[in-house]
């Protein structure tokens, strides 16, 4: 599966690009509104493979791809209509909108109607957040007590909250993370 890819936009639609990656072009959906042609980005890529499609979506960060990951699991969104909430949201509105449970602030969003957006904020309201140092993470419970024992431990989240989202997946027991972000705070 594709995860990344850096390139230049040499097309543009009205939901996707045509991404030149070493001479072969990607077809990636995002928000056009954010590129121009010419242009050389990369993207953090969701592959959506179903019987008859394949889709390749793009992210402009890691965190976005994560909220993206946490929204298309909500049933009804899939990721068409996934990216499509983020990108006229933005993140930052999104996150509000979800924290604040307003349901009213996805009203710009075509085909998401107040019985989508209640759903979406029930389902995601414990997994998102809006962190001022760090923007959007998307959370569990190990990661709120990993955040708790930092700052029992006298760090300012604005100095470990970039840190988070950089934990190695293979850590997966709250003491390896733990371990693992002293070890990495310490060497600033």
């Amino acid at each position: 599966m594709i995860g990344y890819l850096k390139g230049i936009i040499i097309k543009q639609s009205n939901d996707s690009v045509i991404l030149n990656v070493n001479n072969v072009g990607y077809k990636v959906y995002t928000n056009p509104a954010k590129v121009s042609i010419n242009q050389e980005i990369e993207f953090f890529i969701f592959t959506s493979v179903t019987q008859d499609d394949f889709r390749l979506f793009g992210f402009s960060s890691q965190e976005e791809l994560k909220v993206f990951e946490s929204l298309i699991e909500v049933s009804g969104v899939g990721p068409k209509l996934g990216q499509q909430i983020i990108s006229f949201m933005g993140m930052e509105s999104f996150a509000k909108a979800v924290n604040s449970q307003e349901t009213t602030m996805f009203s710009a969003v075509p085909k998401v109607g107040p019985k989508l957006a209640s759903k979406i904020i029930i389902e995601l309201k414990d997994k998102v957040s809006w962190q001022n140092a760090g923007g959007l993470i998307a959370q569990n419970p190990q990661m709120e007590n990993l955040i708790d024992t930092l700052e029992q431990l006298g760090y300012k989240k604005s100095e470990f909250i970039q840190l988070i989202i950089k934990i190695p997946q293979e850590l997966t027991t709250e003491s390896e993370k733990i371990r693992w972000m002293l070890s990495t705070l310490g060497k600033k």
